[in-house]
This record gives structure tokens, sequence and C-alpha cells, in this order.
């Protein structure tokens, strides 16, 4: 890859454990959490997480309340579009949402960040699902956010509105809306953020696309990505991915930085147990 000064090429591995826990109580409530053992630290001699990393969750007939590492409102109906290669290559497919710990903003030289653990609340009736969501109070970007999702069959659309509280100036504000369709072995995955910085700072809009094609245990990956929100930065790539079964998989992309005339690309296994 060619992202960083000069080109450089490097070896990659890693390896994820993720625990999963979940009970119910007599009475019918469902809980339980989820977290990954490089996320999980003791708070002895080292930076606790503080409800940053994993998360926890409750659910019943009133719906599902998750906090900590989890989706906000936007991302929840809107999900990103797909991404290519093994690492997913600087996630250039993403498209920026302020409801997110860890989001930040910077408006007339005042900068704003949101923090985890964040709230999410969903609730699902048929075919429609509603979704609220909110930052942890601490941060100083405080984003809250209402979305709302219609599925049906091989299509989906969302829309979602967030709302980031800043300390010094306007609030910063993001209307998001996407949607899925599948075409026999085509998948097509779209979205668009218009995002309002406040006072006199101009608007934002970013849009998204991808399309997944599957032939027999290969699937073929392209995006497009324009992002106006992170000074016009328009970004492609093209992967695939094929499935050698047992939950191993063969994988590789190439991404290009259209903005900066920047390449990258990777090749490697990936292995789910």
């Amino acid at each position: 890859n060619d992202f960083g000064a000069g080109d450089d090429t490097i070896f990659v591995s890693q390896a994820r454990v993720k625990f999963t826990l979940s009970g119910e109580t007599d009475g019918g409530l469902a809980f339980g959490a989820s977290f990954r053992a490089d996320n999980a630290r003791n708070g002895f001699g080292l930076s606790a997480n503080n409800g940053t990393a994993g998360s926890v969750y409750i659910s019943g007939a009133f719906g599902k309340l998750s906090m900590g590492d989890v989706d906000g409102a936007a991302v929840a109906a809107v999900p990103q579009v797909s991404y290519v290669g093994l690492t997913s290559l600087g996630s250039l497919n993403e498209l920026w949402h302020i409801g997110t710990g860890g989001g930040s903003v910077t408006t007339s030289g005042t900068s704003a960040t949101s923090d985890d653990p964040s709230l999410l609340y969903e609730y699902n009736a048929g075919d429609v699902s509603v979704y609220v969501s909110a930052t942890n109070p601490s941060g100083s970007l405080n984003a809250y956010g209402v979305g709302v999702k219609y599925a049906m069959g091989n299509y989906s659309v969302g829309l979602a509105y967030e709302q980031g509280d800043k300390p010094v100036g306007d609030s910063v504000t993001q209307v998001t809306l996407g949607g899925s369709a599948v075409f026999g072995a085509a998948t097509i995955n779209a979205g668009i953020v218009q995002t309002d910085f406040g006072g006199a700072t101009a608007t934002a809009t970013d849009y998204a696309l991808s399309v997944d094609y599957t032939v027999n245990a290969a699937t073929i990956t392209a995006f497009y990505t324009d992002r106006e929100e992170s000074g016009g930065v328009a970004a492609y790539g093209l992967g695939a991915a094929y499935d050698l079964g047992g939950g191993a998989k063969v994988m590789g992309g190439y991404v290009h930085n259209d903005t900066f005339n920047l390449d990258a690309f990777d090749l490697g296994v990936s292995m789910s147990f």
C-alpha cells in the first residue's frame, strides 16, 4: 500500500476470541453480554475500558436495550455498505456518523467527540424496526438519534436523524437514507448522509454504493464512496472472497483513494471457528 509515506509491504496476522453470554429470567426477560478477549482489561495497572468495549443487553416484549460499543440509530437503520479485502483496507467504504462512540467533529476551531458506552434501543413490529440511540453524556459531542427501517423479502429501506450537541456553537445534525436489495445472485447496498455542521459552516453530502455478486463459493464485491465531510474524499474498491468450507475463506481486495491518488491491496485467509 502507499497510504502512508512511500510504498510499504507488510505481513498481518490477528487472532480474536469473542465471548458471548446469555440468560433468561423466570419471567421471560432475556439478558446477555459479549466482548472480545483483546478488549478485556482488569484495571490493575492498565487502562480500564469502562464499558467502551463489548456490550450488554436486556430484551423482552418491550424491545431490546443494549449498552456499550453499539451502533447508533443511523447505522442500525441503514448499515454500512460492503467493504473489500481481508483487513477492510482502511474502511474507505464507510460513511461518517456522529451518533457513534468515538465520532468527532471540528467546526469554527472547536473540536467535540462522542464517547462510549452508547445506548441503543430497538423495537421490531413485523416488517418495521425502530431505533433510538444516545452516546455517553460525558462526551463533548452528546449525540442522539432515531431511525426506522422497513424490510420485506429481499428489500429494505431505512431513514434516520441524528443530532450532536456541542459545548460551544450550534448543533451538528445528520439525515441518513439508504437501503438494500437482492436480485438473484447480486446484492446492492446504498446510503446517503446529509450533514449540517451548524452556523455558517457549509453542509456536506456523503454517498456510498456496493455490489456483492455470488457465484458458487466465490463472492465478488465492489464499492464506491464520495465523502464531502472528509474534504471531498472519493474512493473505490474491488475484492473477492472464496469459501473453502469449515469457516475458512481466501479473501483479497484493492482500494484506490481517488482524491489523493493512493492505493492499497491485501490477500489472506480468514478463519472463523
